[in-house]
């Protein structure tokens, strides 16, 4: 059954039997854990004062002063560690015949918790103290403890702290897990087996140190770097590190072509800090232990580069047109980003920076245009003779050098179609001279003619013309005008678009409406290879109507087959605009008759005829130099002789209106009027349209004019004329009297 501290209280003797005291002195003999025991002083010595701790009637637990040290037994079996005369001197540092790494273990804690002061702290380091020299679950045993652990041996001597005693065990496995991980440390200096500062070939600016084959194993210290840093802290200094590869870069002096870097090293030794010993004092009443040895900061080297580091660098660029497509008359916009790059050796060093300032050198690069018809990619990288220069820019990098882009504008702009690109350069002649000797000598860079992202493409000028006017039920289609030179893979594509017109007047309502609500027809693209015209797919529009074309001129990438729009046409405008009427008429009348002869209106249709449609023709009598057809002016309405007409599609089919004969000279105008079933007008003609004029002339050699170049009107219809009866018979008979007087004459005279 498990003992509560309480009920061990008066179990634990308040003094050493002698029969464990023998016990005790023939374990340490046979162990030797505790090193040789001195002989006493043989003379009166004030007894070691307790330090801290417990000393009550259950015994002393805790530490006692000596040479001004607290220390602690490690023989429970002796006397108690007040019986120890003061001023007992020390034997050494020993490790009481524990492992290294276990006497540092004990030399941590006699030297932290146990000089505290600390009466719960001293009490535990008593215990630890006995634990770590295997004593505890035996001595304890020799006092009734019936159990094996050490914790629980603890545990039963703990009570002569009193009501301390579960502060004290506290303590306790505070102390046991705090020693846990301590490792001894050496105390006799160490030494490295390599150092080396390693040189990148590629890049002198980067490098690593590299530490080997340090002792003691585990060591660690601080490395100090002159013109250099680490890459783990951004400084000269690391510190905590021991063996292993350290990436570092270096920081040349300012202004200096060639530098070195150089390391200082200044290590621990290994473990937590704690040698594997403690300070021991041997003596015949008992043996007790203080601080022991710490592991030193003891050995250090320098190292230095192999061969000096150079801070030559090759700087070039990169570039992307500001935009792909230009229109005509704008200066060019490149973008550039510079970078360093190889040189013949292989070695890409890095941009060169100020050490004082952290600026980055400045470079000067110049930059030309050129203008081509044809595909500068063609080229494949020599500028050709037909390559005509159309502009020059120049950029000098500031203080951030090529940490960022720059753009950069042409001092002219491009006034033709086609291509343009850019070459840049970076000459030597350029830079300054503060400049010149970081760069190779005589060095140039130049990049190469053609390539794709520094070229260019200012677009043809495109102009349409759409077919202003069908007839329901016959295609329309738009026509692109393309002028100067064309690009590698351009097509043009056609949109056309219904929009909203008054029925009243055909005007539009609103503004132009080009949107995918009043999309109706889109064209298939159509390659354009040169200047030239264009046309699209022709569509047939299911209504009447005004419709909007719109052009767009496309590039696509070569690479990707994305497209981009270069040009887009405007929604409503001139040239783009079809209507679809019904039916469009043409007429034709009679142009010109003598006065008494019929005339007669025809007309040519194109379109579809709804079924149940009528033609019909009006006349009307011109007075003035303005066309007027109104009721006023009517002398013949044709809506009583209308002219039927067949439905569906009709091209230039004729329908020819009734025969009038006018009573009077002069001009008159026709007008068609088509209309449906219902009498809605389809259609209606323009008065006065050209070909819709009729002139009656006077008879040849009658001489008619004024109030006698008239017919008298029959009153048929109001437009069909004729002579009165009994005048026309006195006319026909005077007529035939003369005839044959005539012929009876003739006939004499040839007898």
């Amino acid at each position: 059954m498990e003992q509560t501290i309480a009920s061990r209280r008066r179990r634990v003797p308040t003094k050493t039997k002698g029969v464990v005291a023998a016990f005790a002195a023939a374990s340490i003999v046979a162990t030797g854990a505790f090193g040789a025991v001195l002989a006493s002083t043989g003379s009166p010595a004030q007894a070691a004062p307790l330090a801290a701790g417990y000393d009550g009637a259950d015994g002393l637990l805790g530490g006692v002063w000596l040479n001004g040290k607290i220390v602690y037994c490690v023989n429970p079996w002796g006397s108690e560690a007040t019986s120890i005369p003061d001023g007992t001197p020390s034997a050494g540092y020993s490790s009481v015949g524990l492992s290294a790494d276990n006497a540092a273990k004990l030399n941590f804690v006699v030297s932290t918790y146990g000089q505290q002061g600390d009466n719960v702290a001293s009490a535990a380091t008593e215990l630890y103290s006995w634990t770590a020299v295997g004593q505890i679950v035996p001595y304890a045993q020799s006092t009734g403890y019936s159990g094996s652990d050490p914790r629980g041996a603890a545990e039963w001597f703990s009570v002569r702290a009193g009501g301390d005693a579960n502060a004290v065990m506290a303590k306790y496995d505070e102390i046991i897990a705090a020693a846990a991980g301590v490792t001894a440390g050496s105390s006799n200096g160490g030494s490295f087996g390599d150092i080396r500062l390693n040189v990148d070939s590629t890049n002198n600016y980067v490098g690593t140190i590299d530490v080997s084959n340090v002792t003691p194993a585990g060591a660690t210290g601080t490395i100090t770097l002159t013109h250099g840093i680490f890459d783990a802290t951004g400084t000269n200094t690391i510190s905590g590190v021991g063996e292993g590869s350290l990436a570092i870069r270096g920081v040349p002096p300012e202004g200096e072509v060639e530098y070195k870097i150089s390391a200082a090293l200044a290590y621990t030794g290994g473990g937590s800090g704690y040698a594997g010993n403690v300070e021991h004092y041997p003596n015949s009443a008992q043996d007790a232990v203080g601080p022991g040895e710490r592991s030193k900061v003891d050995f250090s080297d320098q190292v230095s580069d192999p061969a000096p580091r150079t801070t030559i660098f090759s700087p070039a660029l990169t570039t992307e047109v500001g935009s792909k497509f230009y229109p005509n008359g704008e200066k060019p916009v490149d973008v550039v980003d510079f970078r360093a790059i190889a040189d013949p050796s292989g070695r890409i060093n890095e941009w060169l920076r100020s050490t004082k300032t952290g600026n980055y050198a400045p470079i000067t690069a110049k930059g030309t245009y050129y203008y081509s018809e044809t595909n500068p990619e063609l080229a494949q990288g020599a500028i050709p003779d037909d390559a005509i220069v159309a502009g020059h820019a120049e950029v000098t990098t500031d203080a951030q050098g090529p940490t960022h882009s720059y753009e950069v504008t042409g001092d002219t702009a491009i006034e033709k179609a086609g291509y343009f690109t850019w070459v840049w350069e970076i000459e030597f002649a350029d830079q300054i001279d503060s400049v010149k000797k970081f760069l190779p000598a005589d060095y140039s860079f130049v990049d190469e003619y053609g390539q794709r992202a520094e070229t260019s493409i200012i677009a043809p000028k495109v102009t349409t013309e759409s077919k202003p006017l069908e007839a329901l039920g016959f295609p329309a289609h738009d026509t692109a005008i393309v002028e100067g030179a064309v690009f590698d893979g351009a097509t043009v594509g056609f949109e056309a678009f219904k929009q909203d017109i008054d029925p009243e007047t055909g005007q539009l309502v609103g503004d132009p409406i080009c949107t995918p609500d009043t999309l109706v027809f889109t064209s298939e693209q159509k390659e354009v290879t040169g200047p030239g015209k264009v046309d699209s797919d022709k569509v047939v529009f299911e209504e009447i109507g005004k419709y909007f074309w719109v052009e767009k001129l496309f590039y696509t990438d070569p690479d990707t087959g994305d497209q981009t729009v270069v040009h887009e046409g405007e929604c409503g405008a001139e040239n783009e605009t079809t209507i679809i009427k019904q039916v469009i008429v043409k007429t034709k009348a009679t142009p010109e008759v003598e006065l008494g002869t019929p005339a007669k209106d025809t007309a040519s249709i194109r379109g579809t005829l709804p079924d149940g449609a009528k033609l019909t023709f009006n006349a009307y009598k011109q007075n003035g130099a303005e066309p007027v057809c109104t009721p006023d002016t009517l002398v013949f309405d044709g809506t009583k002789q209308p002219v039927g007409v067949t439905p569906g599609v009709v091209d230039g089919v004729e329908y020819t209106g009734p025969s009038t004969v006018f009573n009077e000279i002069g001009t008159y105008y026709w007008v068609e009027t088509l209309i449906d079933r219902d009498g809605k007008v389809v259609h209606e003609g323009e008065c006065g349209a050209e070909g819709e004029t009729t002139i009656v002339k006077p008879v040849a050699g009658n001489g008619n004019s004024g109030a006698a170049a008239q017919l008298k009107n029959t009153g048929v219809d109001g437009n069909v004329f004729v002579v009165a009866g009994a005048g026309l018979l006195a006319l026909i008979a005077a007529g035939v009297a003369l005839l044959i007087a005539k012929r009876r004459r003739a006939s004499r005279q040839g007898e």
